[in-house]
């Protein structure tokens, strides 16, 4: 039996495990090798900008180091999973999450859904504004 649904069902409080996780290096992130200058923030180029080769391992690795962690520390299953709707947020969940991983004996895959409300920043530079919502549904049909 879960004590954690024992507790539950004893004091009437539910006992829940928040993890936060920072995307993975993406384009904007990195520093111009012939330059030695950080991106210009104001180059429309960078709206939205994806993961790099990089950043797509980290949030491979990342996903990894969390099930290791929640198998040894958790009895629950993963329930949600929650991404900005950036670009590069989405992809770490993704990646982080992929089909077929298993965390804490689950059954199934954790729901994911994007909130516009969790971004750090809202439009000041480039990188923080986000595509358009047809596109990102169009690209992550699975996720509401």
């Amino acid at each position: 039996m879960d004590p954690l649904n024992t507790a539950h069902a004893r004091t009437g409080k539910r006992k829940q495990t928040v993890v936060f996780v920072r995307h993975g290096i993406a384009r904007h992130n990195l520093i111009d090798p012939q330059t030695g200058k950080p991106p210009d923030l104001t180059d429309k180029n960078l709206v939205d900008p994806p993961l790099v080769r990089d950043g797509k391992f980290q949030a491979i690795e990342m996903g990894d180091r969390l099930k290791t962690w929640w198998s040894a520390n958790q009895t629950r299953q993963i329930e949600l999973v929650i991404s900005s709707p950036l670009t590069r947020c989405l992809q770490t969940a993704t990646l982080a999450f992929l089909p077929g991983d298993r965390y804490a004996n689950e059954i199934s895959e954790p729901r994911m859904t994007c909130v516009e409300s969790i971004r750090e920043a809202y439009g000041m530079h480039y990188p923080d504004q986000r595509r358009k919502k047809s596109f990102l549904m169009s690209q992550w049909p699975s996720i509401h």
